[in-house]
């Protein structure tokens, strides 16, 4: 089936996206110590923000609704796994400084919910979310997203 709902995002609209999230963070007086990109689309969103509020510490966490069967036949699966979790301890992370998870799109919302158990569990006391966009459908609303995209409408990035 062919999906006429296709929304095309450039490199300049997420850079404008991006400007705009940094912004509120910024109002908000959020003090981002160390961000989680979630892989694979989280990580140039993650890149522009880290650039744009001067954090150096990005950490990757693989995650994924499909699974590969060799055959480049990828299946959906029912929940997102993790494939490469963080190792860091936030312990040390100090109010009122935060741990900043990021995705390009949250959609279901399964994938941030899972990514901000598993920051928990590395013992980030403050942890704040972002996606690009978000999809009405979402159990997860971020803390901060560029837009929201009506269910049917499939997002495509320059990088995909």
């Amino acid at each position: 089936m062919f999906n006429n709902n296709i929304k095309n995002i450039s490199i300049r609209k997420v850079k404008q996206i991006v400007n705009s999230l940094v912004k509120y963070i910024k109002e908000d007086r959020r003090h981002v110590y160390s961000i989680v990109a979630l892989s694979r689309g989280g990580l140039v969103p993650a890149r522009y923000i880290a650039e744009y509020l001067g954090v150096r510490r990005i950490h990757t966490l693989g995650m994924e609704f499909y699974e590969s069967d060799c055959n480049a036949m990828d299946i959906r699966t029912r929940k997102p796994f993790i494939y490469q979790a963080v190792t860091a301890d936030f312990s040390t992370v100090l109010q009122p400084c935060c741990v900043l998870i990021v995705d390009d799109i949250v959609d279901s919302g399964e994938s941030m919910i899972l990514a901000k158990k598993h920051v928990q569990g590395c013992k980030a006391a403050n942890i704040i979310t972002c996606s690009l966009h978000f999809k009405q459908k979402s159990t997860f609303i971020p803390d901060y997203y560029g837009d929201i995209v009506p269910n049917e409408t499939w997002v495509k990035y320059d990088w995909e």
